[in-house]
């Protein structure tokens, strides 16, 4: 991971662990990363929007996007199996 950060790629993060993880285990997954790389990350990507990283959008609102991706994801998968229609 060095040897990409000193090539100039941007070093992202993808969670605490290999799940959803809570709120404590996420804020000391970052800060291991800052351990690591010596910054905070830019980028975060989370297995699932358990951990609500995300900011400036209201909690309402959030919790509408959530139930439209997992309705439309059920939808998808029922008529979708990788690039062949079911």
């Amino acid at each position: 991971m060095y040897v990409l950060k000193d090539a100039g790629f941007e070093i992202g993060y993808h969670n605490a662990t290999f799940c959803s993880s809570l709120r404590d285990e996420t804020i000391r997954g970052i800060e291991r990363f800052k351990e690591f790389f010596g910054y905070y990350p830019k980028t975060i990507a989370n297995h699932f929007k358990i951990e609500k990283t995300y900011t400036g959008v209201n909690i309402e609102l959030q919790e509408l996007i959530d139930f439209f991706i997992i309705y439309f994801r059920e939808i998808v998968i029922k008529v979708f199996s990788g690039t062949h229609r079911k």
